[in-house]
């Protein structure tokens, strides 16, 4: 096998050229229609043989698909300026010897790519395009560039039969076979074109080979020069033409909420298998599976059967699986379903096979970055972070806010709660953090009652977060001419003469009595 690495593109007009890419890669996501599984490929060529395509603005009559040709595939592109120029690209490459079989001469700088596909239903088809620069000028010149495509399996003789045909007839396509003169209706005179610089081309054309369903073929896909390496020649694939029928019976899995999730919990999301089956046939059908893994069937999980039966008319049948709540932190778990062989059902090897995960939660858990704080005013900042679960998790403070870091500019000492739950009902978690306000007590030392509104009363800062403060004052000889069991700040004097006062403060919160002396001027 010869190759080379690297993906370019290149545009000239309106036909677009892609190249570089692994020409498996090219078949399974470009050629085949969905549903088609393919093995055993190989190729031979390289790289600079086979590529995308985009003719959606050319008039190649395929919109997009795979491109291979006896030289560079970047010469594609038009316009086509000279219909008896050599635009080709001698590779010296060597030919191929099946393809040697339908020439009197040897071939050179070809591309073959061959592969296995089971037949689901009893035809093959894909749809094509041969272009050439040996048009017109070699049309029954005694030799021509070849292609074909082989099939071979059952019914089929050894060495595979060509399925490039001319519509309605045995005859192979070929330049000699289309042309002007020779079945015109299935060819485009391309001289002058100004999208594709190959000198003349086939309509679209259909490659069909009849088959029996169930059973396993090989298609081989070739081009070579015939006798030089000049005058390119290349076939454009359609894109999703490919089309084998699908299988009469296919199986998936997943959780019930996600068919395209594998995984599903304990006690929470279920899982679902289903089973589907081409058409609402009239008869009842039988499919059985094996069931393995490392998971225990009907213990850890719903009991399953070994088969499902198809009833007359239906063309599903979905399973319910429960995985069940065992308190065991044992890792994820596996359930692997595998469709048992069945030659009348198309179920061949290898055989069909999905696999389940179960996984347990772990508990959920919170815990609040911050440590009990004491502060005096101001704006703290709690963050939550919650762990284990299932799902999303979702945070509820006791403040109402929703949100895992809240800000909180409390005016008293409050104890703050977060609840942390998850989308399966887990039991919640929650996690709770105090925020003391603390602030010194400050006593002025004068106040000024004289009726101005300014310093009009013994205001003592912070008292208001210590409620059930007691003031007692007195004058110079002891006697007590104030007491209040529950200050507020809002003692203006009264009746007394300016001089000096002393107070005692009682604070619940502080062991100690406050003691000094406080001046009233009017």
């Amino acid at each position: 096998m010869i190759a080379i690495a690297g993906i370019t593109t290149t545009a000239k007009a309106q036909l677009t050229i892609q190249g570089g890419f692994p020409p498996q890669t090219l078949v399974q996501n470009t050629l085949l229609s969905p549903g088609v599984i393919i093995s055993n490929f190989q190729f031979n060529g390289t790289l600079q043989q086979i590529g995308k395509f985009n003719g959606t603005n050319a008039n190649i009559g395929i919109n997009n698909g795979i491109i291979i040709s006896t030289g560079n595939i970047f010469s594609a592109p038009g316009p086509n300026q000279d219909a008896f120029n050599n635009a080709g690209t001698d590779l010296m490459l060597p030919g191929d010897s099946q393809l040697d079989q339908l020439t009197t001469n040897s071939t050179q700088d070809a591309f073959t790519m061959s592969f296995d596909f089971v037949a689901y239903n009893d035809t093959v088809e894909f749809n094509y395009v041969f272009a050439s620069e040996e048009y017109p000028e070699f049309v029954n010149a005694g030799f021509n560039d070849v292609f074909a495509f082989f099939i071979s399996g059952p019914g089929f003789p050894v060495g595979g039969q060509n399925i490039a045909l001319i519509p309605g007839s045995g005859q192979p396509v070929t330049i000699d076979n289309v042309n002007d003169f020779n079945n015109p209706q299935y060819y485009i005179d391309n001289a002058g074109g100004a999208t594709v610089n190959y000198d003349g081309f086939t309509v679209k054309l259909k490659a069909l080979a009849v088959v029996q369903p169930c059973s396993t073929y090989t298609i081989r896909i070739g081009i070579a020069d015939v006798l030089d390496g000049d005058y390119d020649s290349a076939v454009f694939l359609e894109a999703g033409s490919f089309n084998s029928g699908n299988p009469n019976v296919v199986i998936s899995a997943g959780a019930i909420n996600n068919i395209n999730d594998s995984l599903i919990v304990e006690g929470c999301v279920d899982g679902l298998l289903a089973v589907l089956r081409s058409g609402a046939l009239s008869d009842t059908t039988v499919v059985n599976y094996t069931i393995g893994g490392t998971a225990t069937n009907g213990v850890d999980y719903t009991q399953l059967p070994d088969s499902i039966v198809f009833y007359p008319g239906d063309t599903a049948v979905l399973l319910n699986i429960e995985a069940f709540v065992d308190g065991i932190s044992e890792g994820a778990e596996s359930i692997i379903i595998t469709l048992i062989p069945n030659a009348e059902l198309c179920l061949n090897q290898p055989p069909q096979s999905v696999t389940i995960l179960i996984t347990n939660t772990d508990p959920i858990a919170v815990q609040i970055d911050q440590v009990d704080t004491v502060f005096c005013e101001g704006t703290v900042t709690l963050t939550a972070t919650g762990t284990g679960g299932q799902g999303n998790l979702e945070y509820i403070w006791s403040t109402g806010e929703t949100t895992p870091t809240i800000t909180a500019t409390p005016t008293e000492s409050t104890t703050y709660t977060v609840t942390v739950t998850d989308a399966c009902g887990n039991t919640p978690a929650i996690d709770s953090v105090s925020v003391s306000i603390i602030c010194d007590v400050v006593v002025p030392n004068v106040f000024t009652p004289n009726g101005d509104n300014v310093n009009e009363t013994f205001v003592i800062a912070n008292l208001e977060l210590y409620p059930g403060s007691s003031l007692f004052v007195y004058n110079r000889w002891g006697r007590k001419v104030y007491t209040s069991a529950d200050y507020k700040s809002d003692w203006d004097g009264g009746n007394l003469s300016e001089g000096v006062y002393y107070y005692t403060l009682d604070i619940p919160a502080q062991p100690k009595k406050l003691h000094g002396t406080v001046t009233i001027l009017k």
